[in-house]
Order: C-alpha cells, then sequence, then structure tokens
C-alpha cells in the first residue's frame, strides 16, 4: 500500500512540475498567437506528454524497488 502512495505522490509532484514548465513555455508561445486557443491547446498536449513521462518515471520507482 505505501508503493501505491508513493507512486501517486510522484505522481502528482511529477505532474504539477511539469505542467508549471508547461505553462511557461506555452505562454511564452502563444504570446505571439491567438492566446486563449492556443493555451488550452498547448496545455492540453502538454498534460498528455506530462502523464506519459511521469507515469513511465513514477512506474519506474516500483520496478526499481
Amino acid at each position: 500500500m505505501l508503493c501505491i502512495g508513493m507512486q501517486l505522490a510522484c505522481l502528482l509532484a511529477c505532474l504539477l512540475a511539469c505542467l508549471l514548465a508547461c505553462l511557461l513555455a506555452c505562454l511564452l508561445a502563444c504570446l505571439l498567437a491567438c492566446l486563449l486557443a492556443c493555451l488550452l491547446a498547448c496545455l492540453l498536449a502538454c498534460l498528455l506528454a506530462c502523464l506519459l513521462a511521469c507515469l513511465l518515471a513514477c512506474l519506474k520507482i516500483r520496478l526499481d524497488d
């Protein structure tokens, strides 16, 4: 059970950091474009990438145990 809790905490921390970085990158990229539509598309793509990266990173913790 501890393992699942650690993975969940890892996933949340990872997603938060990843999305924060995404938000900054998206804001910079979207300043030149139509901001709202661009931000939504950018963050959605980012969220998927973050989710994949974080799942892989956090599941690896369990496998390494």
